[in-house]
């Protein structure tokens, strides 16, 4: 079930699932700061979503591919060997994050 849209500069709407917006608002709100999968699992319970450690990965994977230009070298959303993942880009001003 698509919940929410992603809108490119350029237009093209690209849907995501509640749980893959929840995700990637927890990775916005800490551009540029790893974040553990209990991290992400609990940023998504606290919204309401039943998440397990699992399901992370299926969410990081399916984000890449509606985000990354080439979903097999990411340069956006990136995997922290041993830490859990980080979305890298500028900080949008005003973003609430743990700077």
């Amino acid at each position: 079930m698509i919940g929410r849209k992603l809108i490119s500069p350029g237009g093209t709407e690209t849907g995501l699932s509640n749980n893959e917006f929840n995700l990637l608002h927890a990775l916005c709100q800490n551009m540029n700061v790893p974040m553990s999968r209990q991290e992400l699992i609990d940023f998504s319970r606290v919204s309401g979503d039943e998440i397990f450690d699992r399901s992370i990965d299926v969410l990081v994977y399916r984000l890449r591919q509606k985000i990354e230009p080439d979903p097999a070298v990411p340069v956006a959303l990136k995997t922290v060997r041993n830490v859990g993942y980080v979305l890298c880009g500028e900080q949008v001003p005003g973003a609430a994050g743990r700077n």
